[in-house]
Parts: C-alpha cells; sequence; structure tokens
C-alpha cells in the first residue's frame, strides 16, 4: 500500500521593504555631488502655474501640504525629470511690444531638482526672448527683400520724427532709371473697431546709393487707409493674420458702413449683370486701394504686389453695391 505525502504548508513572503532615498540623499548609492545639491539645501519659493507659491523644505523636498495635487501624465516614467515652458500670458494689452518670460516648473510625486546648468540655460534663453520683439513690421510689396531694420528706423524717424512706429509697409521700386524707391508707411489706427480700423499712411520716397538709402523724403500730403476684417473680429495686437487684412489705401470720402459693405461686396467674388463666370472677379488677390471717381463710380484695385493685378469698378445703387466691369492690368 503506498503512502501519500501530504502537500507542504508553505509560508507567504512578505513583501520586501525598499527604501527610496532623495536624489541628494548621501545614503543613495548613486546620490548626486555636492555642489549640485547644494542648491535645493535653503528654502526656496517657487512661483507654480495657478499664480500661487510653494515652499521647499530644509532638505530639498517640498513641504508637505505646498503643493496641489495634480493627476500624473500618462506614458512617462514615474520620477522623471521636471519640464519647463516659457509661457507668455494669454491676454495683454502690450503683448505686441513686450515679451513676458516665466519660468513654469512642473513637479511628480517625488522631488523637483533642476540642475545649476540647466538653470543657466533657461536664464540665458528667457533673456534673449525678452530681446526679440513679439511682433515685427509686416512688410509687403516688391522692395520688402531690400528694407532692412535700419531702413526701417529712418523711416519711422522721417514719417513721425521716431514717436511711433508704423505697423505696416507696402515698398516698390520705380521701373526707369535713375530708379526711386516709393514706401508706404501705416501708422497705428485712429479709430478701431471689432470689424474696421481706419488711420493715416505717410508716402516717401528715396533715390538710393548702392543699394542703400540714406535720406528719405515725406511727401507734402498724407493719405488715408482703411483695414477690415475677415474672420474674427480684431483684437489689440496689429497683425495681419491673413493678406486679405492687409491695409488699403483709400481716397476719396467714404464712409464707415460704406467701405465695410463695398470690402465684403468685393470678397464674394461677384461678376457683372449677364457677364459669364470668366469675367468676375477672381478673388485670389487682396485689395490695395479704393478710389472714388468723378462719375459717381469706385474704383476698387486688386494685387499682391502692385505690379499685376485687376481693377472693378462698382457703383453703388438702391440695392446694394453693383459692379460694372473688371479689367486687368500691369504695371
Amino acid at each position: 500500500m503506498r503512502s501519500v505525502r501530504a502537500p507542504r504548508s508553505r509560508k507567504p513572503r512578505e513583501p520586501i521593504q525598499r527604501r527610496e532615498f532623495g536624489l541628494c540623499d548621501p545614503r543613495r548609492p548613486t546620490a548626486r555631488p555636492a555642489h549640485q545639491c547644494a542648491l535645493h539645501m535653503s528654502p526656496t519659493r517657487i512661483p507654480t502655474r495657478r499664480g500661487a507659491e510653494r515652499v521647499r523644505g530644509e532638505s530639498g523636498f517640498p513641504a508637505p501640504g505646498s503643493l496641489p495635487r495634480t493627476p500624473a501624465r500618462r506614458g512617462g516614467p514615474r520620477g522623471a525629470a521636471p519640464t519647463a515652458e516659457l509661457a507668455r500670458p494669454a491676454s495683454s494689452p502690450t503683448r505686441h511690444r513686450r515679451f513676458h518670460c516665466s519660468l513654469v516648473v512642473r513637479a511628480t510625486r517625488r522631488a523637483v531638482h533642476i540642475s545649476p546648468i540647466f538653470a543657466a540655460v533657461t536664464v540665458g534663453v528667457c533673456v534673449s526672448l525678452a530681446a526679440t520683439p513679439s511682433e515685427e513690421t509686416y512688410r509687403f510689396g516688391r522692395l520688402v527683400g531690400r528694407l532692412t531694420a535700419q531702413d526701417l528706423d529712418k523711416i519711422s524717424q522721417a514719417a513721425t520724427g521716431g514717436k511711433q512706429r508704423p505697423w505696416a509697409v507696402f515698398g516698390s521700386y520705380s521701373q526707369v532709371l535713375p530708379e526711386t524707391w516709393f514706401v508706404d508707411a501705416f501708422l497705428p489706427p485712429t479709430r478701431s473697431t471689432g470689424r474696421i480700423r481706419r488711420g493715416v499712411v505717410t508716402h516717401l520716397e528715396c533715390k538710393p546709393k548702392n543699394a542703400t538709402c540714406l535720406e528719405w523724403e515725406v511727401q507734402p500730403k498724407p493719405g488715408e487707409y482703411l483695414q477690415v476684417a475677415d474672420g474674427r473680429a480684431f483684437d489689440e495686437s496689429l497683425a495681419v493674420r491673413r493678406i486679405s487684412e492687409r491695409p488699403i489705401l483709400i481716397d476719396g470720402e467714404f464712409s464707415d458702413q460704406d467701405l465695410l459693405s463695398l470690402v465684403l461686396f468685393i470678397r464674394t467674388r461677384p461678376a457683372p449683370r449677364g457677364a459669364n463666370s470668366v469675367i468676375r472677379i477672381s478673388g485670389e488677390r487682396p485689395i490695395m486701394a479704393i478710389e472714388r471717381t468723378n462719375d459717381a463710380s469706385v474704383w476698387v484695385r486688386m494685387s499682391d504686389d502692385g505690379v499685376s493685378g485687376e481693377t472693378a469698378t462698382v457703383r453703388k445703387t438702391k440695392a446694394g453695391w453693383q459692379l460694372i466691369e473688371v479689367t486687368m492690368w500691369i504695371a
């Protein structure tokens, strides 16, 4: 008769208690050098994303209850290195003139440690970005490739005595010798709403020498320009979001409502009555100028660079604007 051995009862293993030490704890086998940990030995106040402050303890770890509870980001290893980003406020009345640079440190459950080298590099990036203007002068036209930052300074000095800087500049040059440069400097708007802006444009000329303009001559009669929003309404920024929002030269007396309705009418790509679709406005070129003629009609000139384009002759009736004809031209 065979004997049956009873199964041996195994004693359950106790879970291994692992001790985790901080990156600067000397008991850690791979602890950081002392000169890298000296930055974290004193209490430090660190700005957080929400605008509050959290305080580090004497050992370099965040004080209990000082960090808000935030869910851990998926996809990253536990205890990964902190990430830093350069943040700019979403709404600022002078964000087109200043650059707001702040360091935002995101912490996980473990301690946040930034080495002195990383901190120095981050400060250097902030200083270099703060010295760069957030928005430059918008330039368009055939002369855009020749105008330098020094030329824009000279244009600003000649147009307004350096008191105002043009937010947009259109440049062209003559086809015959001696070569002459023509510039339209669009100054900040004097009247502005969510859909339309109107302001003053200064006309300047220069005869370059060795492809450089030393002196700009301001024309005695300034002009007027118009800018109509295409899409959402304007904000504080004087940026051209698309080429259809380029400033438009105005010649003649127009009300805001007439100009707004005329620009919206041209953007619909209308066609003259009784004409086929080939003669209609292409809609590929932005409006460059609007001029009132002596016969109560209006010319609307459209062009990318002032070299070639199309002109629409329109007339206002009781039913609205009516397109008379469309002609193509080359300067």
